[in-house]
């Protein structure tokens, strides 16, 4: 169970520094978008599981891999 609280303590803390970087960079440049708008951008996905595969698989195919 201590290592579940440390682990949960360490993540906020991460997210905490995440969050103070990217509104000081914020600030700094004008940007419109907070952090939690970035990652949170609204649009979800409606392929399936399959769907995405067979695209990634294109993807890599037309690449060359």
């Amino acid at each position: 169970m201590r290592y579940v609280e440390a682990r949960a303590h360490y993540e906020d803390r991460e997210d905490a520094y995440r969050i103070y970087v990217t509104e000081s960079l914020r600030a700094i440049t004008g940007a419109k978008k907070s952090y939690y708008e970035l990652l949170d951008d609204g649009v979800e996905e409606t392929r399936t599981s399959e769907e995405i595969i067979d695209h990634i698989s294109d993807m890599l195919s037309q690449l060359g891999g």
